[in-house]
C-alpha cells in the first residue's frame, strides 16, 4: 500500500505539473509541491507512531516474539552477515531489484522526451503518458502482493523455493511486449490510449516487480535479519535509480533515445532470463546449521 501511495503522487505530478506551466508561472510549479510537503508533514507527524503501545494497541507482537526463539543467540551478527551475503537467493533479489529500479526510472524520467523529440507526439500526450504509467503501478503494485499471498497459501510448506517468484516471470513478459511495442509501433499518428495502454503495462509490472523484491527480502531473511537483507537488496534499487539519472542522460545523447529503449529492452530480457532459470531458487538464505 505505500507503493501504491507513492504511485498515485507520481500519477498526478505531470498533470498538475502541466496545468501549473500552462496556465501559470514555472515558479508556482516548484512552490506548490513544496507548499504541500510542509502543509502535510504536521499531520504524518501525529499519525506515525513507532509502536504498538503509542498507538494504544497491544504491544505483545507475535511476529518479534517468533523471531526471538528462532533466532540463535550465540551466533555473531558477522557470521550470519557472512553467509547472508553467499546467498545465491540474495544476489538474484539484488540484481532483480537494480535492473527493475534502472528500468523504472529511467522510462519515468525520459518517456516524455522519447515521445516528443523522437515520435513527434504533443506535450500533453507525454504527459499524459506518465500519468498511465504511475496508474499502472497502482495496480500492479496490489495484484502482485495480493496474487502471490493466494500463491504462497497454496504451495506445500516442504517446497524450499518461493510461490512468489514465477510473478517475476509474467511481470517481465508483460514488460518485454509492452517496450518492445513502444519501440517499434508508435509513431506522430498513434493515439494517446493507445500509448497509454503501453506504458500503463510498462508500470503495472516494474511497480509489482519493485514491491515483490522487498516483500521477498523480508520475508525470507534470516530471522531477527530481515531489515539487513531488506536494506541490502534495497541498495540494487539505490543503484539503478542513480544510473537512471546523469549515466542514461549521457548516453541518450550519444546514441539517441531510441537506442536508450533498445537497451532497456535488452536488460527486461536479461532480466527475464535471470528470472525464469532461478524460479525454484532455494529461498532460505542462511543455514545455521553450517555456521560454526
Amino acid at each position: 500500500m505505500l507503493t501504491v501511495g507513492c504511485n498515485i503522487m507520481a500519477g498526478l505530478c505531470p498533470l498538475i505539473t502541466i496545468h501549473l506551466t500552462s496556465n501559470y508561472r514555472w515558479q508556482y510549479a516548484m512552490l506548490f509541491p513544496g507548499l504541500l510537503a510542509i502543509s502535510c508533514s504536521p499531520i504524518i507527524y501525529t499519525m506515525i507512531y513507532n509502536s504498538k503501545k503509542e498507538a494504544g494497541l497491544n504491544g505483545a507482537n507475535t511476529t518479534d516474539n517468533l523471531t526471538a526463539k528462532r533466532k540463535p543467540a550465540q551466533y555473531s551478527w558477522s557470521k550470519v552477515l557472512f553467509q547472508l551475503l553467499h546467498s545465491p537467493f540474495l544476489w538474484v533479489l539484488l540484481h532483480g531489484d537494480f535492473v527493475t529500479a534502472m528500468l523504472k526510472n529511467g522510462i519515468s524520467d525520459w518517456i516524455q522526451l522519447y515521445l516528443i523529440q523522437d515520435k513527434g507526439q504533443s506535450q500533453y500526450t507525454a504527459g499524459l503518458a506518465v500519468t498511465f504509467f504511475e496508474i499502472g503501478g497502482i495496480l500492479g503494485s496490489f495484484l502482485a502482493g495480493v496474487v502471490t499471498d493466494k500463491w504462497m497459501h497454496k504451495q506445500d510448506e516442504a517446497n524450499n523455493s518461493s510461490a512468489r517468484m514465477p510473478a517475476f516471470i509474467w511481470l517481465y513478459t508483460v514488460l518485454l511486449a509492452c517496450v518492445h511495442f513502444l519501440r517499434t509501433t508508435v509513431d506522430s499518428s498513434s493515439s494517446t490510449l493507445f500509448i497509454g495502454v503501453l506504458l500503463f503495462g510498462c508500470g503495472m509490472a516494474l511497480s509489482g516487480s519493485i514491491s515483490l523484491y522487498g516483500l521477498l527480502a523480508m520475508e525470507n531473511g534470516p530471522p531477527g535479519f530481515s531489515g539487513t537483507t531488506h536494506a541490502i537488496v534495497a541498495l540494487g534499487s539505490s543503484f539503478g535509480g542513480v544510473i537512471a539519472g546523469y549515466p542514461l542522460a549521457t548516453f541518450g545523447k550519444l546514441y539517441g533515445w531510441d537506442q536508450t529503449f533498445l537497451l532497456f529492452q535488452i536488460m527486461a530480457a536479461v532480466n527475464f532470463v535471470v528470472h525464469f532459470y532461478t524460479r525454484n531458487i532455494n529461498k532460505y538464505m542462511v543455514d545455521f546449521n553450517k555456521i560454526q
